[in-house]
């Protein structure tokens, strides 16, 4: 990557002004903050002139009570404050490192989500921090919710949770919702599609122990009283199977990911009803005190969705 030449001369004095810079910042004074940095008045001058002289504007007006910020000035001040923060940060995790003990975390999440995150998450923490072990298990959204209110987790990662009294969501992560049908059914050749296409055709339902069912069978069944149900199941892959056979069109949140759908006689369709979206929760015990391992892990949870879950 070229830098531009301007950009040269900024990196070359960065490191070093932005500590004088924010120190006259704060002191409001060339004298207080020289004193502050433990050097003379005339160095910190010449440092602040220098740094002038390279970018060709000045940062500073000299006035008798004190230094005041021009409008280039200003606009570097914010800069500054965000670099401050973020070096804040590193040096937290970093120090984070030697506290972090050999201990276990226990984790439980929905099927979906271990499929999809947790690999990452995994093998994140198995590489980076070694002395973090992990006990992962998948269960139902009320499974976690009862496991985490028992005290028996550290983090649970599910489906529609909303706000329980006792946990505190720490990510809420927005999905959207897909129908699965076999490549010759009569809505393979649609872009997209709603709820009331779906109940004209037999379907392949999820058991009430899923967060699915909690969303996807009250939509349908405001729809139309009788459904054509052809099966159920607390399989997701089952489900998706058996929609590839024909059997019926299934459902899926778009956490899913579909590995053999190459292989497989089937296409996943996106749904219209805003209704149908789902909310993942990253969840622990509100007054339980966590660890930096947990910080950590929830991190890591954090940056995966950001970076590949925007627009699910």
């Amino acid at each position: 990557m070229n830098i531009h030449p301007f950009s040269h001369k900024i990196l070359n004095l960065y490191s070093r002004f932005f500590i004088y810079f924010q120190a006259i910042l704060t002191y409001g004074s060339v004298r207080s903050a020289a004193r502050h940095l433990r050097i003379t008045p005339s160095a910190l001058t010449r440092q602040i002139q220098n740094f002038e002289l390279n970018i060709g504007v000045p940062l500073f007006e000299r006035h008798a009570h004190g230094m005041v910020l021009t409008q280039a000035g200003d606009i570097l001040s914010s800069h500054i404050m965000v670099v401050m923060e973020d070096l804040k940060r590193i040096e937290n995790r970093i120090l984070a490192l030697h506290k972090i003990k050999d201990e276990k975390i226990n984790i439980m999440v929905i099927e979906s989500a271990a499929n999809e995150i947790m690999p990452y998450v995994i093998n994140k923490i198995t590489t980076t921090y070694p002395t973090i072990r992990l006990q992962v298990n998948t269960g139902s959204s009320k499974e976690i919710f009862e496991a985490l209110h028992a005290g028996y987790l550290d983090i649970g990662v599910a489906l529609n949770l909303g706000e329980p009294q006792n946990l505190k969501n720490i990510i809420s992560q927005p999905v959207k919702m897909d129908a699965i049908v076999h490549t010759k059914h009569a809505l393979a050749g649609k872009k997209n599609i709603t709820l009331s296409e779906c109940v004209s055709y037999p379907l392949i339902m999820p058991s009430s122990s899923l967060s699915l069912y909690k969303t996807i069978y009250p939509l349908l069944k405001n729809l139309q009283e009788n459904l054509n149900i052809r099966m159920e199941s607390n399989s997701i892959d089952l489900m998706i199977k058996m929609a590839a056979a024909g059997m019926g069109l299934a459902f899926c949140s778009r956490l899913t990911t579909i590995s053999t759908q190459e292989k497989e006689d089937f296409i996943r369709i996106p749904i219209q009803n805003k209704e149908t979206r789902t909310l993942l929760g990253v969840y622990i015990v509100k007054d339980k005190q966590q660890t930096y391992s947990v910080d950590i892990i929830l991190q890591i949870i954090q940056n995966y969705l950001n970076h590949n879950f925007k627009s699910i």
